[in-house]
């Protein structure tokens, strides 16, 4: 993971990124703090780029489409940055690199996942059972095997179902995912089920499920956050737009906004936003951690229900039929709810809105340079908070920074390098011209 940051105001936007990436496979986690996360998006016009999360697109790395990009279409002008960000998503969705391969490997793994879901919660279902049974003494019996793998099923297409379809799969249906993917499923089923196969319901359920996983914003390992941020040819302020891709779906790319706002319509003239890990950030600037409000809820909705429950069966009549005492225990349900809802989106809100307003009036007067500072500052207290946390140290390595206005462009504050520039003149010479004549001497070598 990682954090990113955006700090804008009229003036322009700074954005800043640490250098952390993390690498899983095997059961093992490695970090590394040198990834590139932050680039141009074109050598002519003023607008970024930042990518975290997974740091390849189907088997190609984001670094290699960013740049591509660039030098291929970067010097069309756009009237906005979000017509940048479409049309760069447009760009890599037709790359001549994306491997249908790859796109056929991120399927599996899905398939796969979805399979290992199953096959742990059976033997969980199965293990708690016999340790259930053996404490009362009892003789085993444990539940049908159907009985298990339907229970399994119903809960986890309920919980699917909950996240929202992504933007670009919106018109795609459920039908045609599981019959462009029935095959492989099935393919892939047969060896990881070799003493009892699923049966045909048993089978429709875990293809509904699959469908759904492809289809819905499902947390995952292999999702990519994309964040463009500048100008566009029409656009006077700043503006960013940030969305999440997660692989090819039936040979469309599953693609999510998630933040699109302006300095142009903002109500206090400064405007931070962060990405992919934000808790700090948000804890910093809205004046409350979002662990704390749940955690507050919770407790809040807890006792109010057993203050509710007491005050119910102290003024319940003796005599009273088993469906009115099931209405009054409802009512006590939706009293809680209720509560806890009005405390997380309204008293809440209201506080960290005014905190964060009060933090964009003062970014709004910032000059240049306190913006850029505020920026690193910010990707640093995250990376400190993590070091001193169980974290893996998620956030870290170097900061780059850039900031960008309309006039000058994209601009490098700190940037890291994989090589000296001293020792690479040739570099500099290809990328900007001739190398200087010789004066004399052997010249460079």
């Amino acid at each position: 993971m990682t954090t990113e940051i955006a700090v804008a105001n009229r003036l322009g936007i700074a954005l800043a990124t640490d250098s952390a990436v993390t690498i899983s496979g095997g059961g093992r986690v490695k970090v590394f703090n040198t990834a590139d996360k932050l680039f141009e998006l074109s050598p002519q016009f003023p607008i970024g780029i930042m990518i975290n999360g997974n740091m390849d697109c189907i088997g190609v790395p984001w670094e290699i489409l960013v740049k591509d990009f660039r030098e291929g279409k970067g010097l069309e002008a756009r009237d906005t940055v979000q017509d940048w960000a479409k049309d760069f998503l447009t760009y890599v969705e037709g790359h001549s690199l994306m491997a249908t391969q790859e796109a056929a490997q991120h399927i599996d793994d899905i398939i796969i996942s979805e399979i290992f879901e199953l096959q742990m919660s059976v033997v969980s279902t199965v293990r708690a059972s016999i340790f259930e049974l053996a404490s009362n003494n009892k003789k085993i019996k444990l539940p049908p095997f159907e009985q298990i793998v339907d229970a399994y099923l119903t809960d986890r297409s309920k919980l699917i179902s909950q996240y929202p379809i992504a933007d670009s799969l919106e018109g795609v249906a459920e039908s045609d995912v599981i019959s462009g993917y029935s095959d492989r499923i099935d393919e892939l089923c047969k060896p990881r089920f070799e003493g009892r196969q699923l049966n045909e319901g048993e089978a429709i359920k875990f293809k509904s499920i699959v469908a759904n996983v492809l289809l819905r914003i499902v947390p995952s390992p292999t999702i990519t956050g994309v964040v463009v941020a500048g100008y566009g040819s029409t656009e006077t302020f700043p503006a960013v737009h940030a969305f999440e891709v997660d692989g090819r779906v039936l040979g469309k790319m599953k693609v999510t906004a998630r933040d699109s706002n302006s300095i142009a319509t903002s109500l206090d003239g400064g405007q931070v936003t962060s990405f992919a890990q934000t808790d700090v950030i948000q804890r910093l600037l809205g004046g409350a951690d979002p662990k704390f409000v749940d955690k507050t809820a919770d407790y809040i909705q807890t006792a109010v229900r057993k203050v509710a429950e007491t005050i119910e069966s102290q003024t319940r009549p003796k005599r009273l039929s088993r469906a009115e005492r099931q209405k009054r225990a409802e009512l006590v349900e939706d009293l809680a709810d209720v509560i806890r809802d009005e405390y997380e989106n309204e008293t809440t809100k209201s506080l960290t809105d005014e905190f964060s307003r009060e933090f964009d009036r003062m970014i709004a007067m910032m000059p240049k340079q306190e913006l850029i500072e505020l920026a690193e500052a910010l990707v640093s207290i995250t990376a400190v908070e993590r070091k001193a946390t169980t974290d893996e140290g998620t956030v870290g390595g170097p900061i780059d920074v850039a900031f960008i206005t309309r006039h000058e462009g994209f601009v490098w504050i700190k940037r890291k390098h994989y090589f000296e520039a001293e020792r690479n003149p040739r570099y500099f010479w290809r990328k900007y011209g001739n190398p200087p004549a010789r004066i004399g001497g052997s010249g460079a070598h």
